[in-house]
């Protein structure tokens, strides 16, 4: 079976970290940990305690906040570090979500699908404006955004009335530097390793056209794929023919693009089983232990082939 590399992202919640890297121990799967705070020598030696089998790289830190273009520097960093390892497969994933299926049946089912790239891939209309504005105009309130001091709805005024500037002056970042279909999606996805050279070719370019973007961790490899002859290697999900990201989000009941993962709860088990996923996102070990047991209970059965 081929051996995997999975990047994690995560800035909070170290139990439910710990269970996550519990549940990827494999001597075929390596495991990259980008820790946005001060990682402390406690939660350090903690973390690799955690694992018996998998190889746990600490990542260079960015300090990142909610929506930074940063996040692109720290998925260079993987892509980079990662490219001539011999991976099967590198994965994006966050501190607070969880395999759904055993690491036996995944790394089966990657091995039959060596070919495949798993991302959600999105239209971005300009009617839809609070998408389109994220990437067509400077966003200068990135951090900002971040702030628990000052009001959102302030905030919101103020970027509309920036975005609508620019809409007047003729600015417009993706006719001008995309030059191509804007496409939107899950920041958490599933690469073959052979097309992290093309990735890696293209990093002067990524940056250059996301530089002044609000999350551009959710467009800039979609972009990057559809406007490129991997298209036709993007996974299709044959139960609803939309692009197939393997992972598994609920949002609070809106859409993706303008609501937020919830939490997995125990009443979206039956559906996540069945969604043909590979990774739960949000969990919570803090406040939803019972969730992580039933999904672990679930990938035991699977290892001895009770499922």
């Amino acid at each position: 079976m081929g051996r995997h590399a999975v990047l994690i992202t995560a800035h909070s919640q170290p139990k439910t970290l710990i269970l996550l890297l519990k549940a990827l121990d494999d001597i075929d799967i390596d495991i990259y940990l980008h820790w946005n705070n001060e990682l402390t020598e406690d939660l350090k030696a903690e973390l690799l305690a955690s694992l018996s089998f998998s190889k746990l790289v600490f990542m260079p830190r960015h300090k990142l906040y909610w929506g930074s273009p940063e996040m692109i520097d720290v998925h260079y960093d993987f892509y980079k570090m990662t490219s001539n390892k011999g991976y099967q497969f590198v994965h994006l994933i966050t501190g607070q979500c969880y395999p759904i299926h055993s690491n036996k049946v995944m790394k089966k089912f990657f091995d039959e699908n060596q070919e495949t790239i798993f991302i959600q891939v999105a239209q971005v209309k300009k009617l839809k404006w609070y998408l389109y504005s994220r990437f067509a105009y400077k966003q200068v309130f990135n951090k900002a955004r971040n702030s628990k001091l000052l009001k959102k709805t302030f905030f919101t005024l103020l970027i509309l009335i920036n975005d609508l500037r620019q809409k007047l002056l003729g600015v417009d970042f993706v006719k001008s530097r995309i030059k191509g279909e804007l496409k939107f999606g899950f920041a958490w996805y599933s690469l073959p390793n052979n097309v992290l050279e093309y990735i890696i070719k293209k990093e002067e370019w990524i940056k250059y056209c996301f530089k002044d973007s609000f999350g551009p961790e959710e467009a800039y490899m979609q972009t990057l794929l559809w406007n490129s002859d991997y298209r036709t290697r993007i996974a299709v999900n044959p139960r609803n023919g939309r692009f197939f990201s393997l992972r598994y989000v609920s949002f609070e009941g809106r859409k993706f693009g303008s609501g937020h993962p919830k939490n997995i709860q125990i009443q979206d088990l039956d559906e996540m089983f069945k969604s043909g996923c590979f990774f739960a996102r949000k969990v919570d070990a803090e406040h939803d232990l019972d969730v992580i047991e039933k999904i672990k209970q679930f990938r035991e059965r699977e290892d001895v082939g009770k499922e």
